[in-house]
């Protein structure tokens, strides 16, 4: 792996262009979104579906191939292993997650990338579990080993943004965001099912390397889609002592007509635990020049889960990291001037802290 520069002022370590410039897909440099193996120790490719249809609601579908450093999450350290490779597909209906979660520490050896387009598949045998390819109108195709989850997705994608790195003290983790269309299918126990709506895609990178900062202490992470098609996405994050993230604790809003505004502070309040140690509800204030975005956010209980694959023993976690948190938003976006109200948003959040961790939450 060849050695990899600090990041500048306003720049990515992992990524070309600067942060927090949002601009057309088209015109995103592809660089940012194909797999460089020689380079990076982990790279990934995850989609978060928000879907109109009323039997299937949402779905988080992806990769992630490669060494990550878990200590920063406060579980034990990986197994030696240059190959490691994890992917998920996640399908929300009403009342119920359909999952599979597949991971293995040496089928990395097995995905097929090509460093100059974007094309990436795994296959076990004659079975291929994933395939994606194009940009940035990309085909998703997923699928569980027994074949009884399967997506066949074509997403086509408006803006595309670099994120603020997230420095940790064994990882760099750098990672690019986009929002845009989707349609195609969803198929459980051979039922097929034709779903529309949108969809938040992200690249994320890491360097495995010492860094001296704080300890990880959590982030929630909530992409955002609204039936009229405005997008939210956003990240809230602290340290282990505390300290709010401020670079980035930040986000973006897309309005239907494709225009963006860059969101540099995301606050998030009133952040409410059930008993599992999960999230019910929250609220968020979010500004950037002349746009601020206020609004409430309830989770769904999804307490019953169907899956085809248990979490693999081989995984550091041992239980569900990053549980699936199908949100439900009501609130308002005020921009030069204007006030639109937002309803019925919904998306899949994740929200994680580091294993031992006891933080104050807002």
């Amino acid at each position: 792996m060849t050695s990899t520069p600090e990041a500048g002022q306003g720049q990515s370590a992992l990524m070309v262009g600067s942060v927090a410039e949002i601009v057309p897909a088209d015109r995103f440099p592809c660089e940012n979104v194909l797999m460089a193996r020689d380079r990076y120790s982990y790279e990934g490719n995850w989609l978060f579906c928000a879907f109109e249809q009323a039997d299937i609601v949402a779905a988080r579908i992806g990769f992630g191939l490669g060494r990550f450093h878990w200590q920063d999450y406060g579980l034990e350290a990986q197994q030696d292993s240059s190959a490691p490779l994890a992917y998920r597909l996640e399908v929300v209906t009403p009342a119920v997650v359909h999952a599979c979660l597949y991971s293995d520490q040496h089928m990395g050896v097995a995905v097929e990338s090509d460093p100059t387009s974007m094309e990436v598949k795994f296959s076990t045998g004659n079975l291929e579990l994933f395939h994606l390819h194009g940009w940035p109108q990309m085909s998703w195709q997923y699928r569980s080993p027994d074949a009884s989850i399967a997506a066949e997705l074509q997403l086509s994608l408006t803006n595309m943004a670099v994120w603020p790195d997230c420095v940790m003290p064994n990882n760099t983790f750098s990672m690019c965001i986009g929002v845009g269309a989707v349609r195609g299918s969803i198929s459980i126990g051979g039922r097929r099912f034709e779903v529309t709506g949108g969809a938040v895609y992200d690249h994320p990178r890491v360097v495995v390397r010492s860094n001296d900062v704080p300890l990880f202490g959590w982030y929630l992470y909530a992409p955002l889609r609204f039936p009229d098609g405005t997008f939210v996405v956003s990240y809230y994050s602290e340290d282990g002592s505390g300290r709010k993230d401020e670079s980035y604790s930040t986000g973006f809003v897309t309005l239907p007509d494709g225009s963006s505004r860059w969101l540099r502070d995301v606050q998030i309040s009133r952040l409410e635990i059930g008993r599992d140690g999960l999230p019910i509800a929250w609220q968020a204030q979010l500004v950037g020049d002349n746009v601020s975005i206020s609004y409430r956010t309830s989770i769904v209980d999804l307490s019953s889960i169907r899956s085809s694959a248990t979490p693999d023993s081989d995984h550091p976690t041992g239980k569900y990291l990053a549980f699936p948190l199908l949100m439900e938003t009501e609130g308002e976006c005020r921009m030069d001037g204007v006030t639109k109200t937002l309803r019925h948003g919904s998306g899949i959040a994740e929200f994680l802290v580091r294993k031992g961790h006891r933080p104050v939450l807002p």
